[in-house]
């Protein structure tokens, strides 16, 4: 029997935790994560650094499963223009030099979809990979049907703000690709 194939990309806090938490839960039910019956990949996107000190190393994600976007060069995103325009052009001012902004906080949307734009390309890279690891005809010779679980929250922060980004990236991929796939996109309050 073909295993099923999943990806699981996270956005902010919540939503690695949430993360940590389904790795915890497979290890738990089927002794570890690579005796699951599916396989797995997965991709945490953060703002901050990623807190999972608390979990066994075995649940904990890996380097390559990380990718953390650095909110430091926002005030010179939104400064210079020029350069960086286009990833500003439809989001109000006010929306993006808020207080929190200023202050460095990253706990806002603005911030995380801000800095998502930013490091586009590094996110459809590390997606590049993950999807041709899931896609491989010598693994997998079957193409069968991948679903996709993007996990974030919906309160302030890194999660809400990259989350349409992140799924829309994701689905402009799939499609292009021509791959059999479905995504659900959940949001935790």
């Amino acid at each position: 029997m073909d295993k099923k194939r999943f990806l699981i990309i996270s956005g902010g806090n919540e939503g690695a935790d949430t993360m940590l938490m389904l790795r915890s839960f497979l290890a738990a039910n089927y002794g570890s994560l690579e005796k699951a019956p599916m396989i797995m990949r997965y991709l945490a996107i953060n703002t901050d650094e990623f807190a999972d000190a608390q979990y066994p190393e075995h649940i904990r994600l890996k380097d390559t499963e990380k990718l953390r976007i650095d909110i430091s060069d926002i005030q010179r995103i939104v400064n210079d223009s020029q350069n960086f325009g286009h990833l500003t052009e439809d989001l109000p001012t006010e929306y993006i030099v808020s207080e929190s902004t200023k202050r460095g906080s990253s706990r806002t949307p603005s911030q995380g979809e801000l800095s998502m734009r930013f490091y586009l390309s590094d996110f459809s890279k590390r997606l590049d990979l993950l999807l041709q690891q899931l896609f491989d005809p010598q693994v997998f010779p079957d193409p069968g049907e991948l679903c996709v679980i993007i996990i974030s929250s919906g309160c302030t922060g890194t999660g809400r703000g990259i989350h349409l980004e992140v799924a829309m990236e994701t689905k402009r991929k799939l499609v292009a690709s021509e791959r059999n796939h479905r995504i659900a996109s959940y949001v935790l309050s």
